[in-house]
């Protein structure tokens, strides 16, 4: 390879961050902003190699900024031109320096999966880190940050596989064993709490029973069972409103009966009544 090659192979040897610093908690954003830029493709080899150190650095630089963005759109313009390399087939009669390439490709693939999980890009993050596995299947960053990326898409039982495939390759890594700690617990509530949103739904789907069937002994005894505390509810308010109307009706009754018995007043005649009736008296004595 150029001598501009080789210092890009020093140069790539960088990587954006470690997996212990990798949070497993973090929330998403909501906003996917981080999308590559759709840089010119590059002239001739020496143009691509020189692009894809410069955007390469320059991505690095922006990463530790914490500007992920820009990253991206560097670390892009960085793959692209690790793309041309390839696809013109500069090395194909040169294995060393081809897989130099391939290198070069697969951390840059890495970047790019980190730079999107800090965006909440998960997709896209799963897609650059299947990317570097295609050409390192066991590269433990590459599974350590598609099973991030999985774990935050609530993907458990795809994330729980990505680390125990991990942890096979590598045993003691500590930080993949706390994430698939924390992957094991996620997808045993998330089983839970499907258990019980299932039962749940299917206790209201039998209480909807379809009136066309009849109902067995139990479950019309069940349903007359229900009914009683309704029952005897009506029943209580039913005799109370008779006993509101025996009541008025007695009182009325009473009322009726004193007024028969009570004694009439003497009727006092008037005074003319009176003289007329003596004045007769007198003129028939006479």
């Amino acid at each position: 390879m150029s001598k501009s090659g080789n210092t890009t192979e020093r140069a790539a040897e960088v990587e954006p961050e470690e997996e212990k610093n990798a949070p497993e908690e973090d929330e998403a954003d909501d906003e996917n902003a981080s999308r590559e830029a759709a840089p010119e493709e590059p002239q001739n080899l020496e143009n691509a190699e020189e692009v894809h150190q410069s955007e390469r650095d320059k991505g690095n630089e922006e990463y530790e900024q914490g500007k992920y963005e820009d990253a991206l759109k560097s670390w892009g313009r960085s793959l692209m031109s690790v793309e041309y390399i390839l696809n013109k087939g500069y090395y194909n009669t040169k294995p060393d320096e081809l897989e130099e390439v391939h290198r070069m490709e697969v951390r840059l693939c890495l970047n790019m999966a980190q730079g999107n999980l800090k965006t909440g890009d998960h997709e896209a993050a799963i897609k650059y880190a299947d990317r570097a596995l295609k050409r390192e299947p066991m590269n433990s960053k590459g599974l350590y940050r598609k099973a991030t990326a999985l774990l935050k898409q609530l993907q458990y039982r795809e994330a729980i596989a990505v680390l125990e495939r991990l942890l096979q390759h590598e045993p003691e890594g500590k930080a993949a064993r706390e994430l698939l700690s924390v992957a094991k617990r996620k997808a045993a509530i998330s089983s839970r709490t499907a258990k019980r949103v299932s039962k749940q739904m299917m206790s209201a789907l039998g209480s909807q029973k379809d009136d066309r069937v009849p109902l067995t002994e139990r479950e019309q005894l069940v349903r007359n069972l229900k009914d009683i505390p309704m029952q005897t509810r009506r029943g209580i308010s039913s005799l109370q409103d008779l006993l509101r109307r025996w009541r008025r009706r007695c009182c009325s009754l009473c009322s009726k009966r004193k007024v028969a018995q009570r004694p009439k007043e003497a009727t006092v005649p008037p005074i003319r009544s009176v003289l007329d009736s003596s004045d007769e008296e007198e003129s028939k004595e006479d």
